[in-house]
This record gives structure tokens, sequence and C-alpha cells, in this order.
């Protein structure tokens, strides 16, 4: 049963690969607007620095694509304390005010949290639905968003991680 878990991640973890290098490609293919953010909480655990680039652009809406350095939390029994945050969302509304909607993943690299003592670290995935608000300017934008985390790495959908820590986002940002 572990070996078809671990099969399971390494291919998961491929295609998220492959993902992230289809539609950083075709994001930074278009004359967007770039989001660089600090943020607290949300997908990046303890918070992270992120670089966003929208890839759909509709008069009504945004798809826009977020990738970044997390900080990992010591009860995430990681090897080291940075983790792999990813955002998909969209951006509905006009004017400065938007409502966001869209799916998270985060990765957690060499992590002990769900395993035996007898087994190896390995890398924990963890997705999250997303809902939250944003406000832009000309050169500058902040977001809070609600972001649950979900294990889909191990046997378990809820952990430590999941039930014990910040399911909100907070974030500034500049854009160019």
């Amino acid at each position: 049963m572990y070996f078809v878990a671990k099969d399971k991640t390494a291919k998961m973890l491929k295609l998220l690969t492959i993902t992230l290098v289809f539609i950083s490609a075709c994001a930074f293919g278009q004359k967007s607007p770039t989001y660089v953010s600090v943020e607290g909480g949300g997908n990046g655990i303890i918070g992270s620095v992120n670089v966003a680039k929208a890839f759909i652009l509709h008069p009504d809406f945004e798809v826009i694509f977020q990738w970044g350095i997390g900080w990992s939390p010591d009860f995430a029994q990681a090897n080291i304390p940075i983790n792999l945050p990813v955002q998909v969302v969209c951006k509905f509304g006009k004017h400065n005010f938007f409502l966001e909607t869209g799916v998270g993943s985060t990765l957690i690299f060499g992590s002990t949290l769900n395993k035996s003592e007898d087994e190896k670290a390995g890398n924990e995935v963890y997705l999250s639905p997303i809902v939250g608000f944003r406000h832009e300017s000309r050169n500058w934008f902040g977001r809070i968003y609600a972001c649950p985390l979900i294990h889909v790495t191990g046997e378990n959908l809820h952990d430590d991680l999941t039930s014990g820590f910040v399911k909100i986002g907070v974030g500034v940002g500049v854009i160019f």
C-alpha cells in the first residue's frame, strides 16, 4: 500500500511541475500586469513571497497564476522550512474591488509529519479552495482570502497542519 501511495505522489508531482511550466510560459508570453506580493498565512502556511501573472484577460474577469516560496511551521516536520505555494484564481469585478475564487496548492518538501518512525521523509501536497477579495490601484494591491488546507498525499485528509493552522491569507504587493 505504501508503494502505491508513493507512486501516486511522484506522478502528482510530475504532473504539477509540467502544469506549472506550461502555465508560466503562457502567462509570461502575454502583455499583462505582473504582481509581486508578500503574504501572511494562506498557501505559504506561515508566510510567502510570490509572483503572479494574469494568463487569461477578459473585460469582466482575469485568471491569475501565482507561485512563490513559503515558510513552513516547525510542526510540519520538514527537512527544510521552505514550501512551494501555488494558486490559480479568477478575479471578478470592475474598477478597484474584485471577488477572487480559485484553487491553491502547497508542496512541503521532506516532511515526516504523516510518517511513522521507520518511514523516510517524503513530500506532502495540500490543496485548498480559495475565496476572497482584492483591492487594486495603479501600482499596488491588497488581498484577503480564505483557504482551508486539505491533505492529498496521505491516507487522511486532515492532519495537524490542516486542523491547527491559519486558514486565512492576507497579502500586499506591487503591480508592474
